[in-house]
């Protein structure tokens, strides 16, 4: 209906059947739909896409709330421009969290972790420093750098899952492998 959707990639892995994928906005009222992001940078993802066709299928307005300063690519710009949705530079106390893997001009395949609440319980979970240095919005991983995130991922003991209800252990060493195999960036914003 508005082009939002990528054409669907292959299953991962992980699954055998491609499943559809949930977006957590921040805040949703009978007017507005609020997707707040923290990282630094935002590259277009399934999830502002998808949070976007949420609210022009109910008639509401969408937001996408980031930090001052936070740098917007063109192409979400134009996305929210052509169905009215806007951009709005604010401090924020949550905000959503998605894992996905691309390139620079946006996302190949990811999913929804939570809010910040699920972030800051996935990071207690993690023994490795070079884990958790990578868990915030903004992080990114590429290269051989993807090898060594996966081994030292196999040496964890997560329990977390995403809102898709995955194990978030699993989900990740999946993105870390297509990005891997394709040359892509692991990233979280």
């Amino acid at each position: 209906m508005f082009n939002f959707f990528k054409k669907p990639l292959p299953p991962s892995p992980l699954e055998s059947q491609p499943t559809p994928r949930a977006v957590l906005p921040t805040y949703v009222t009978d007017k507005v739909v609020v997707l707040s992001k923290a990282g630094p940078s935002i590259r277009n993802t399934y999830e502002i896409r998808l949070a976007l066709f949420m609210a022009k299928s109910r008639n509401l307005r969408f937001i996408l709330a980031v930090r001052p300063c936070t740098l917007i690519e063109t192409s979400v710009r134009d996305l929210l421009a052509e169905h009215d949705g806007l951009i709005e530079e604010t401090q924020m106390g949550d905000f959503c969290v998605s894992v996905g893997w691309g390139y620079e001009d946006g996302e190949n395949e990811g999913w929804v972790l939570g809010d910040a609440a699920a972030l800051a319980a996935l990071v207690g979970e993690v023994r490795s420093g070079r884990l958790r240095e990578f868990l915030i919005p903004g992080g990114r991983v590429a290269g051989a750098d993807l090898t060594e995130m996966a081994a030292e991922l196999r040496q964890e003991s997560l329990s977390a899952t995403n809102i898709d209800k995955e194990p978030v252990q699993e989900a990740l060493l999946s993105l870390i492998a297509n990005a891997s195999r394709n040359g892509g960036t692991l990233f979280i914003q």
